[in-house]
C-alpha cells in the first residue's frame, strides 16, 4: 500500500471508482502466490477457525484435518480458478479489508467450486435414473447455475463496495443456510443404520452447511461496512441488488420444487 493510499484510508476517504488504479492485478489479488498455493493457505485458514485455532489439530498428522483439507481444497480450487479467469471483469480491490478477503477466499470460492463440480454430475443425471431423478437433476442444474452467478455478483459488489447489494447477498446466504439445515433434518432416521454410504452422505450434508454458514457469518461483518459510502453508484447498486434477489428467489423455488418432487433426494440439487 502506498503512502497516499494509507493517508486516504486514515482520513476516511473512500477509494472507489472505475479506474484500474483501485483494483488489484492477479499477482496482488492472490498475494504474489500461484493460485494453487493461495487456495492451500486459505483452506488451512478455514480449518484453523473450524478447529478453534488449535495448532495440535491443524496438522496433517491429524487424519480428520487431512481428510477435510483434501476435500475442501478440491471443492475450493474450481471457484478460485473461475474468479482468476474473470478477474478483469470481476476485480479485487487493492485495499481489500481482511473480512472481505476471508469471505472471498474462504467462502465464495468454495461455494462456487461446489456448484461447478456439481454441474457435470447433474447434466449426466439427465440421462440416467428414473423420472424423479431426472427432475431433481434439472432443478440441480438451475440452482447450481444460480449459485455460481450469485457468488460472482457477490464478488463484484463487494469489490465495488455497494452496500444494498452486499446486504442482499448476506440475506440470501442465510436463507440458503436455513434451507440446508432443513434438508439435513429430512430423512434423518435413515442414517441410524451407520452404513458407510449413509455416513459419507451425511458428512457431505454437514460440509455444505459448514461452507454456507461460513459465508453467512462472514457477511454479518460486512453489513454496515459500506453504509457510509455515497450514492453516486446507487443505480448500479439497486440493479445488482434486484439481480441478486431474483436469483435467490430462483434458488428458493428450486429448493421447494425439489422437496415437493422427492424430500429424500432434495439435497442432491447442491451436490452429486
Amino acid at each position: 500500500m502506498s503512502f497516499s493510499e494509507l493517508a486516504a484510508q486514515e482520513e476516511g476517504k473512500p477509494l472507489r471508482g472505475g479506474s484500474s488504479d483501485f483494483y488489484a492485478n492477479a499477482d496482488e489479488a492472490f498475494f504474489g502466490q500461484n493460485i494453487f498455493s493461495y487456495v492451500g493457505d486459505e483452506v488451512h485458514g478455514m480449518l484453523t477457525i473450524a478447529f478453534c485455532e488449535s495448532r495440535w489439530c491443524t496438522t496433517f498428522y491429524n487424519p480428520l484435518y487431512a481428510i477435510l483439507y483434501l476435500v475442501l481444497y478440491v471443492l475450493t480450487i474450481p471457484g478460485a480458478l473461475l474468479h482468476w479467469a474473470l478477474l478483469s471483469c470481476i476485480p479485487v480491490r487493492k485495499l481489500e479489508q481482511p473480512e472481505v478477503r476471508e469471505l472471498r477466499s474462504q467462502g465464495m470460492y468454495t461455494a462456487i467450486g461446489i456448484a461447478v463440480i456439481s454441474l457435470p454430475f447433474a447434466a449426466i443425471g439427465l440421462f440416467l435414473g428414473d423420472d424423479v431423478m431426472v427432475l431433481i437433476n434439472e432443478v440441480a442444474l438451475a440452482v447450481n447455475c444460480a449459485i455460481i452467478v450469485t457468488n460472482l455478483i457477490g464478488l463484484k459488489v463487494v469489490a465495488d463496495e455497494l452496500p444494498i447489494s452486499v446486504r442482499t447477498f448476506a440475506v440470501g446466504a442465510w436463507v440458503i443456510v436455513l434451507f440446508l439445515i432443513g434438508l439435513a433434518l429430512v430423512d434423518t432416521y435413515a442414517y441410524l443404520t451407520f452404513s458407510w454410504l449413509t455416513v459419507i452422505t451425511y458428512v457431505f450434508r454437514l460440509l455444505e452447511i459448514f461452507v454456507y454458514s461460513v459465508i453467512a457469518f462472514q457477511c454479518i461483518q460486512l453489513w454496515d461496512l459500506y453504509s457510509d459510502r455515497g450514492d453516486e453508484q446507487q443505480g448500479t447498486d439497486l440493479a445488482y441488488a434486484v439481480a441478486l434477489g431474483t436469483l435467490y428467489v430462483g434458488v428458493v423455488v428450486g429448493f421447494v420444487v425439489a422437496i415437493a418432487i422427492s424430500a429424500e433426494n432434495a439435497w442432491r440439487i447442491l451436490y452429486w
